[in-house]
């Protein structure tokens, strides 16, 4: 059986929003992505993102994680702890802004994808995840261009 992902929040099978949701979470465990202990809680395998999940498994996932989504963009996820919060491609801590910052930088789509070893859902889901929210992935980018700013000051000195 695969190492699982540790967790903060803990779920057991008999909270009442996974009780809601005991197909899901059957679904998940007969693939071995997701491990239910003899005590009720529930643990996540890693390898469940390189895995397709319809819209109830991935919402299972998803809460188990601490993930925040929208739901138009189910293949981008934040998470407080990982890549500052910020939006990123879900199980690679690859934020939306630096996906963004490379196509303006003249990279193709083929590239972008070759590069992080996207898949073509993954990027389209990126993309146009920054166009729906276009100040937070704005935000993001001016945030990291005065982070690296402040990096090449202070070791400049």
């Amino acid at each position: 059986m695969p190492k699982r992902v540790k967790r903060i929040t803990i779920y057991r099978t008999d909270h009442p929003w996974l009780a809601e949701r005991q197909a899901a979470l059957e679904r998940l465990r007969r693939r071995d992505l997701v491990g239910v202990a003899r005590d009720k809680s529930v643990s996540v395998s890693p390898g469940v993102f390189a895995e397709r999940l319809d819209a109830e498994e991935r919402e299972v996932v998803y809460k188990l994680l601490g993930y925040a989504w929208d739901r138009r963009y189910p293949l981008i996820a934040k998470r407080a702890g990982m890549v500052g919060g910020r939006a990123a491609v879900a199980g690679r801590r690859l934020p939306v802004w630096q996906i963004v910052g490379l196509e303006r930088q003249g990279y193709a789509p083929a590239q972008l994808m070759a590069e992080f070893g996207l898949s073509p859902d993954e990027l389209h889901q990126a993309l146009g995840y920054a166009r729906r929210h276009r100040e937070e992935i704005e935000q993001d980018i001016l945030d990291q261009e005065r982070s690296a700013s402040l990096l090449a000051e202070v070791a400049a000195r």
